[in-house]
């Protein structure tokens, strides 16, 4: 399907953008032509459209009067805003947010053919499930034996719907998570989701309550790097979440890949926006390849594969 047909379905099914609404688009140079689909079609529904080009990793100084009293905001940036402040103030008013953070035309391509009512009926089962569950159990053939206890926590879901006042989620969509409790949350992960960042041998992640102890393997220095630059609430697992878009490329980036089904992830750092109070400029997630996973016990994903 073209572009500018996925674009419309995007804005139709997405957002139900309405005649008249206000529309800011926020997008750099390596983003152009999707931000081009995006207001092209934009206008077809009437919307009442402001671009805005940035430059470098910052906002402009007139961001946040030129999301004053926006209906829809969408960020086609290198870096993720989904923790900024004047994000969260956005949203507070009423905005709907989505964020596509390194997201490519053909990456947009392949997320925006999803079957959001499928991806939607499979990801609410499994957000009721992680609510009725208290412990989340992860193996896998390269030794991931990992704990993480969830007692009392609310599944969330990303299924891509921002057609609510104060919605925000991430595009592509695609998974079922939570903040889960520090607490118990403890064991090894064998981290083989993130090649392109730490290279194509495993790292190994050991965490004690919630809390990073050691890694090993020859991308351990990244993961060092970021908690001395961002201090000890860096190290703490601020999410747990269980991808369910079949039509994500594990192959590609973070964003995509741990939307893709039948992969869990484990990220470190700020869960402000799943409902934790861990505060930090970090947020970065451990994709974990064809795990085992049982929820109390009951399998729910076996060696990658979806079993609800």
């Amino acid at each position: 399907m073209a572009l500018k047909e996925l674009a419309k379905n995007f804005w139709r099914k997405n957002f139900n953008l309405k005649p008249f609404e206000k529309v800011i688009i926020i997008f750099d140079s390596k983003r152009e032509e999707l931000a081009r689909a995006l207001s092209e079609t934009a206008v077809l529904f009437k919307a009442d459209l402001g671009l805005v080009k940035i430059f470098d990793t910052e906002l402009p100084p007139d961001i946040e009067e030129r999301l004053s009293g926006a209906d829809i905001v969408v960020f086609l940036t290198e870096k993720s805003y989904s923790h900024h402040p004047l994000r969260l103030k956005a949203c507070e008013a009423g905005a709907r947010i989505a964020s596509l953070p390194k997201i490519t035309s053909e990456i947009f391509r392949r997320a925006a053919q999803a079957d959001l009512e499928k991806l939607a009926q499979r990801t609410e089962k499994l957000a009721r499930l992680l609510t009725k569950a208290s412990e989340v159990k992860i193996t896998s053939a390269l030794g991931t034996n990992f704990t993480v206890n969830i007692k009392g926590k609310t599944g969330l879901l990303d299924i891509g719907n921002f057609t609510e006042p104060g919605k925000f989620g991430n595009f592509p969509a695609g998974e079922a998570s939570l903040a889960p409790l520090l607490e118990g949350t403890s064991g090894v992960l064998v981290v083989d989701g993130r090649k392109k960042l730490f290279g194509p041998h495993p790292l190994i992640v050991r965490v004690v309550d919630g809390q990073v102890v050691n890694i090993e393997g020859p991308g351990s220095s990244v993961l060092e790097e970021s908690f001395n630059r961002y201090g000890e609430r860096a190290r703490l697992i601020g999410e747990f979440g269980i991808g369910t878009n079949e039509h994500a490329h594990l192959e590609s980036i973070p964003l995509e890949a741990e939307k893709a089904m039948g992969t869990v992830h484990l990220a470190l750092g700020n869960n402000l926006s799943f409902g934790g109070d861990n505060d930090v400029r970090f947020h970065l997630d451990l994709i974990l390849v064809q795990p085992t996973v049982a929820l109390d016990g009951e399998l729910i994903i076996k060696k990658g594969k979806l079993l609800i």
